[in-house]
């Protein structure tokens, strides 16, 4: 009990905002030992207003069975350590064995094309052809919600990352989304935000962050210049991860696909997608 409690402490910058100036994560070998050592630098005072606030969402995640684990726990993906300010800590309801199996990633903008659903609901399926990979997204409108569902229904594996705590739906349009999930054996909700945590502007940005991280490689369906997914896409771009683009004639808002293709990001057409004997080397990623 007292170890998830110094979890939810490492959801606060008080704890945070230092791990990540001066990556102290690579400095320790337990999220305790670093604990010990950050909080005889804090005043009273300060620890006092952090700890209130801990308890409260401490209890909250427990009525909720809300888990947790740590940058050093054995279920924390690999390839997560090796991002910009990895998350200390991850909250989830779920699978967690999950975290061992391989993720491809699916996202794009929150009002696709028809072709863009169309070409979704291609890729889960040649995605579920190579029995090798579950699929990862942001369980927003549009094409994450449409990636998550086809993956359901084809048996694969699904991770849903948050930019909120874990005890929100949102957007609340995706209630019927979030009751599938909660149903469905092969499912996992991940987000590094506490019970309770205010969602700020940041926290979309650093949610896409982690799905980008935790997946072998990205394909952005359709996005306009200003999105969040292009905001994944240049998550992957940083941390050297294969991108690709899919891009049609008839889809209306990818303004930002295209720019990130003319950068020389992998595009693939709809012909693609239906050539059943076409994989395009998704073995790979």
């Amino acid at each position: 009990m007292m170890a998830d409690y110094i979890k939810i402490l490492f959801s606060f910058p008080l704890f945070l905002n230092p791990v990540n100036k001066y990556n102290l994560q690579e400095r320790f070998t337990s999220l305790a030992s670093m604990f010990d050592y950050l909080v005889n630098l804090f005043s009273t005072k300060e620890l006092d207003k952090v700890r209130k606030e801990a308890e409260i969402s401490f209890a909250n995640q427990n009525k909720l069975g809300i888990k947790s684990i740590d940058y050093y726990d054995s279920f924390y993906p690999d390839s997560l350590k090796q991002i910009y300010k990895p998350p200390i800590v991850l909250f989830y309801i779920g699978d967690i064995n999950l975290l061992k199996q391989e993720f491809i990633g699916i996202v794009g903008t929150r009002k696709p094309s028809r072709i863009s659903v169309l070409a979704t609901n291609l890729l889960v399926e040649k995605i579920s052809l190579t029995k090798s990979h579950g699929i990862i997204s942001g369980l927003a409108n549009g094409i994450d919600r449409e990636a998550m569902f086809s993956a359901i229904g084809f048996a694969l594996p699904v991770i849903g990352v948050l930019g909120t705590g874990l005890e929100k739906k949102y957007p609340k349009t995706n209630s019927d989304l979030y009751n599938k999930m909660l149903n469905y054996k092969k499912s996992l909700f991940l987000s590094e935000m506490r019970v309770g945590e205010k969602i700020g502007v940041w926290s979309f940005p650093k949610r896409n962050r982690i799905i980008s991280g935790i997946a072998n490689s990205i394909f952005l369906m359709e996005a306009p210049n200003k999105s969040g997914a292009i905001s994944t896409a240049h998550h992957t771009i940083d941390q050297n991860k294969e991108l690709i683009i899919f891009d049609d004639k008839a889809s209306l808002y990818n303004e930002g696909g295209k720019k990130l293709i003319e950068d020389g990001a992998v595009k693939i057409s709809i012909n693609d997608l239906i050539d059943k004997n076409n994989f395009f080397h998704i073995s790979d990623f």
